[in-house]
């Protein structure tokens, strides 16, 4: 936990009556799965069953479907999505998808579509283009 604290001062004496603490999660980077095992796969097969794509799926679609089940909001789909691809995603391009996502698997929730990629084993299929070269910050500034 994160710990604020922050004076309460009376503005008519200007003394210190109290202090304000505000407690938040840390937020640290998203392990979604063993990256190092990915990039230090010696056999071809495993690294390929790793990172294989979804028929039926473009690129940004199967990394939104992943993402999706690994992610607590559109929020940090889009911005693990433009910094991985170094351009903005706004979340209304992002809900867009998912809605389209949610057509094309008969899903009516965002929940019932995470219930659905857990099933296929989907949440397991780490798209290869968000294997390349990013960064994402640890904290924030």
């Amino acid at each position: 936990m994160k710990l604020e604290y922050h004076p309460l001062i009376n503005l008519s004496t200007a003394d210190v009556v109290g202090i304000k603490i505000v407690a938040s999660p840390l937020k640290y980077p998203l392990y979604m799965y063993s990256i190092e095992s990915i990039i230090e796969a010696g056999n071809q097969n495993r690294r390929n069953q790793i990172v294989s794509g979804i028929d039926g799926l473009d690129t940004l679609e199967h990394e939104i479907l992943f993402l999706t089940y690994h992610a607590n909001n559109y929020d940090e789909i889009s911005e693990w999505l433009s910094l991985s691809h170094g351009k903005v995603f706004s979340k209304s391009k992002i809900s867009r998808i998912n809605n389209n996502l949610m057509e094309k698997f008969a899903c009516n929730s965002v929940e019932e579509l995470k219930m659905m990629i857990f099933k296929q084993g989907l949440h397991l299929k780490f798209p290869y283009s968000l294997v390349g070269e990013f960064m994402y910050p640890t904290q924030n500034s």
